[in-house]
C-alpha cells in the first residue's frame, strides 16, 4: 500500500512516456531496517499524464500501459492500520467492502475457469471479463458479495483470495513454490485437478470435481487483535482432498470452523516472519514456543473448531460429533503427554495424534506414516524404504511406474523428460523427479499416488525462479536436475557450489565431466578407486565416455543441490577451476585444482588412501 502525501506538477519521462503530475508518496516497502523509519524514494511515487490518464510507479515497473490498475484509492486515513489496508475489528464485514483477487498463471482463459461475483443486491458480474484476463487481477466489491470459481480443465494454476474487514482467506490450486507474501513466485502449473470454489460471507469452500486427489492449501490471515493470533501473519491449513470431497473453512468469533463431507488429514501451521518475531512481546524462544503451541495435525471425520486460548497459552480443538452445529464444551487441550503439567507446548501435538488414531482406527494403529526419503538416494532406495516402512507391500509396481513414467504425463516436468533425448535408454524415466523430503503417507496408498505426491513436491522445489534461471543459463529443467544429482553425490553441502563451478567450467570448455559418481550409478558399487574397465563402460551415463551431461539424473537431488547447479561459486567460475578430487576417505573435504598438473599432484597424495579403503571393504 502506498500513502500519497502531496501532488506536484512537472515533467518526467519513464520508458518513453511523458508524465506531468506526480503524486508524492511514501511506500511502506522503503524503510530503514534498523530504525524502522520510512524512507522517501522518488521512483515509488505515482506519475500521471493528466491528458491521457496514463500512470506508472517506476520502482516496480508498474504502468497502466501494461494493463495494471489501481486497486483502491481513498482520502480516508481511518483505513490505515499497522498490518492491513483495512481496519480490523471483532465485528465482521460491517463497514468494509471486500477485495477479491485472482492470480491466474500464464494465460488462464474462460475455457479453463469461470469466476462470477454476486453483490448483496443479487446482481452478478463476470469476474474474468472485468479483470480483462490478466495474469494477476483484483476487483473491489461491496459488503455481502459472494464469489464462485469453477475450474473445468486441467491446465494452469490459480490463487484466489478474499480480503475483508479484519481477515483474509486464500485458496491455492496448486501453484508450486512461493507464498502468500510472494504470490508471483509461484509456478504456473497445477497437479491437474478440476474444482469448484465458493466464497460467501466469512466462509470459503473447495470441492474437488475430478477423479484424482490433490493437496490443497487454505490460508487465513487476520488483522491485529482478531482471535488473539497476533503476531502471527496467517494460519495455513493443508488438506489432501479426495474426489467429490468438499472442504469448508468458516470464520467464527473465536477461531475458524472446519467442515468436510469425508475423512481427511488436516495440518494447521502458523505463518510468520522476522517482523512478527520483532513485534512479539517476549524473547525469540518464547515466540517459538508460542508458535509451536498453535501447530496442529489431526484426522477429521467430524466438524471441527480451531482456536487459540490466550489464557492457557495453547491451541484448542473442538469437535461437533453429531453435526448439530454445537461444538464440544470441553475442547481438546491439556496434559496429553501425562507429565503432570497441563497445557504445555507439546501437549496439543500429542493429543492430536491420539485423537487421529482413535477416530480412524479402533485398534490404535495409525492410518498415516511419516516417511523420510533422503537426498542422494536413487529410485531403488526410495522403493526399498517405502516397503521397509510398511507403506508398500513390495516395490515392483513402484519401480515399473518410475521406469516408464508415462502414467504421469499430466505433470509438465514429466512431459519434458518424456520428450527428451534417448529417454527409452534411461534406467528410470523418473530418476531425479521424486523429491527427497519427509512425507505423511496413508497406509494403503497406491504406488501411483505416492509417486504423484513426490513429483508434486519436485515441481514445488523447482520454482518459476529456478525455471527462469535455467533458461537464462541455456539449460532445461532436466539438465539442471541431472547436474544437481551429480553435485549431490559428489560433495557435502559446503562444497556444492564449488563442484557446480567445476562442472560448469568443464561444460563450457567442451571437456568431459569425468564424474566418478556416474560410474557408481552404472555399476551400483561406490568405490573410491576406479579401474580402466570402469572408465570404459559403454553407457550414456558414463561421463568418462560421453561429452557433456550424462543421460539423465542419477539420484534425487536436494533443493540445495539444485540451487548450486543454478548458482555455481562465482569465484571458482572466474578463476576457472577444472578439477577436484576426494581427500581422506574419512573426510568429506574435497581438493580443488585449476590445472591438470595440480590435480595429478593431489591424486598422487590421496590415491593410496582410496585404494586401501576399497581393499578393506573388499571392493575391487
Amino acid at each position: 500500500m502506498i500513502v500519497g502525501m502531496d501532488k506536484v506538477s512537472g515533467s518526467w519521462t519513464f520508458d518513453g512516456v511523458n508524465y506531468d503530475t506526480c503524486i508524492v508518496a511514501y511506500d511502506s516497502n522503503f524503510y530503514n531496517k534498523t530504525t524502522k523509519e520510512s524512507l522517501f524514494n522518488d521512483n515509488a511515487c505515482i506519475y500521471v499524464n493528466s491528458k491521457t490518464k496514463q500512470f506508472c510507479i517506476p520502482a516496480y515497473g508498474f504502468t497502466s500501459e501494461k494493463g495494471e490498475s489501481v486497486l483502491y484509492a481513498s482520502d480516508d486515513d481511518s483505513v490505515l492500520t499497522y498490518r492491513a489496508p483495512l481496519n480490523g475489528t471483532t465485528e465482521i464485514n460491517t463497514d468494509a467492502s471486500n477485495i477479491v483477487n485472482l492470480h491466474s498463471y500464464r494465460g488462464i482463459t474462460p475455457e479453463d475457469v469461470s469466476v462470477t461475483a454476486t453483490d448483496a443486491d443479487g446482481s452478478t458480474h463476470d469476474f474474468l471479463s472485468e479483470c480483462k484476463l490478466r495474469s494477476s487481477d483484483s476487483n473491489y466489491y461491496g459488503t455481502g458479495s459472494a464469489f464462485h470459481l469453477e475450474k473445468t480443465k486441467r491446465s494452469n494454476g490459480f490463487d484466489f483470495y478474499l480480503k475483508g474487514k479484519g481477515y483474509r482467506v486464500e485458496v491455492s490450486q496448486y501453484p508450486q513454490g512461493g507464498s502468500m507474501s510472494s504470490p508471483y513466485d509461484k509456478r504456473t502449473y497445477d497437479v491437474g485437478t478440476k474444482c469448484k470454489v465458493d466464497i460467501t460471507g466469512d466462509s470459503i469452500s473447495y470441492t474437488n470435481t475430478d477423479t484424482a486427489s490433490l493437496p490443497l492449501e487454505f490460508s487465513m490471515a487476520y488483522d491485529e487483535g482478531n482471535y488473539n493470533f497476533s503476531p502471527l501473519n496467517a494460519a495455513k491449513v493443508t488438506f489432501d482432498v479426495a474426489p467429490n470431497q468438499t472442504i469448508t473453512i468458516t470464520k467464527k468469533d473465536t477461531g475458524f470452523a472446519l467442515t468436510t463431507n469425508m475423512e481427511t488429514v488436516v495440518t494447521i501451521n502458523p505463518e510468520y516472519n522476522d517482523d512478527a518475531i520483532n513485534a512479539f512481546e517476549g524473547s525469540e524462544h518464547d515466540f517459538v514456543q508460542y508458535v509451536t503451541a498453535y501447530y496442529l495435525r489431526f484426522v477429521m471425520e467430524s466438524n471441527a473448531m480451531v482456536n487459540y486460548n490466550m489464557e492457557k497459552k495453547c491451541s484448542e480443538l473442538s469437535f461437533d460429533f453429531n453435526n448439530d452445529g454445537v461444538y464440544d464444551e470441553s475442547p481438546i487441550a491439556g496434559d496429553a503427554d501425562c507429565n503432570g503439567v497441563p497445557y504445555e507446548i507439546n501437549d496439543i501435538y500429542w493429543t492430536m495424534r491420539q485423537i487421529a488414531d482413535q477416530l480412524t482406527r479402533g485398534d490404535g494403529n495409525p492410518i498415516v506414516r511419516n516417511i523420510t526419503l533422503i537426498p542422494g538416494w536413487p529410485i531403488e532406495q526410495f522403493a526399498e524404504q517405502l516397503v521397509k516402512d510398511g507403506v508398500l507391500t513390495d516395490s515392483a509396481e513402484f519401480l515399473s511406474l518410475c521406469k516408464s513414467g508415462t502414467s504421469f504425463s499430466e505433470f509438465y516436468s514429466v512431459q519434458d523428460v518424456l520428450n527428451s533425448r534417448n529417454v527409452s535408454q534411461r534406467r528410470y524415466v523418473l530418476e531425479g523427479y521424486l523429491a527427497p523430503d519427509t512425507y505423511e503417507i496413508y497406509i494403503g496408498a497406491t504406488a501411483s499416488e505416492i509417486i504423484r505426491k513426490l513429483i508434486t513436491q519436485t515441481e514445488r522445489v523447482f520454482s518459476v525462479a529456478c525455471e527462469d534461471r535455467a533458461e537464462e543459463m541455456g539449460y532445461t529443467m532436466d539438465e539442471i536436475l541431472t547436474l544437481a544429482s551429480m553435485i549431490e553425490k559428489e560433495a557435502s553441502k559446503a562444497d556444492f557450489t564449488k563442484v557446480s563451478a567445476v562442472f560448469h567450467n568443464r561444460l563450457k570448455a567442451g571437456m568431459k565431466l569425468q564424474s566418478d559418481v556416474t560410474i557408481h550409478y552404472i555399476t551400483g558399487v561406490r568405490k573410491m578407486s576406479l579401474t580402466g574397465s570402469d572408465l570404459a563402460l559403454d553407457s550414456l551415463y558414463n561421463t568418462y565416455q560421453v561429452t557433456g551431461l550424462p543421460l539423465g539424473p542419477i539420484c534425487a537431488p536436494s533443493a540445495d543441490a539444485i540451487n548450486a547447479a543454478l548458482y555455481p561459486d562465482e569465484t571458482f567460475v572466474a578463476e576457472n577451476y577444472l578439477y577436484f578430487c576426494a581427500t581422506s576417505p574419512e573426510s568429506t573435504e574435497l581438493h580443488f585444482s585449476r590445472t591438470l598438473q595440480e590435480h595429478e599432484q593431489a591424486v598422487a597424495i590421496y590415491a593410496p588412501l582410496w585404494q586401501q579403503y576399497d581393499k578393506e571393504r573388499g571392493i575391487e
